[in-house]
């Protein structure tokens, strides 16, 4: 309900989304193509710990970064979700392409879901050519989950 209300009408004013612990996952291509229209220009902190996301939500991500849709966004939680390798490529693609002028984006928090590391294929592809408006572009958690 919360993402179609966005999708309609937007939410210009939202800075923090916090979708941990839910199922938000389910619906990440819609979260990215919301994105992608500029309904939530000024969302700084995206949270999506522990929430479902995958590999769809990651290329509707890529398509809301490619399009500059989230010009604000500045850091992205990812912890403890089954993002696959393909996910990955679809959003480093992405952050490789984006035009670092236009780029507000500094941290990305990967940590270890179920068990495997997510992070590890995103640093060694990004690692061959970061973005240069990433100042910290990866902080990989090594918690465990409680």
């Amino acid at each position: 309900a919360l993402m179609a209300a966005a999708d309609r009408r937007g939410l210009l004013s939202l800075e923090v989304l916090v979708l941990s612990h839910t199922r938000a996952g389910e619906g990440g291509d819609f979260l990215g193509s919301t994105m992608a229209k500029g309904r939530l220009p000024k969302l700084r902190h995206l949270v999506l710990i522990d929430c479902g996301f995958g590999d769809e939500g990651m290329l509707g991500l890529a398509e809301a970064v490619y399009s500059n849709g989230v010009p604000s966004l500045e850091e992205i939680h990812f912890m403890w979700n089954e993002i696959g390798k393909q996910g990955l490529c679809w959003f480093s693609e992405a952050l490789k392409e984006r035009p670092a002028t236009q780029s507000s984006l500094r941290t990305l928090h990967f940590g270890i879901p179920a068990g495997t590391w997510t992070g590890e294929a995103f640093v060694k592809g990004m690692s061959c050519g970061a973005p240069g408006h990433l100042q910290d572009p990866i902080l990989l958690s090594q918690r465990k989950r409680s």
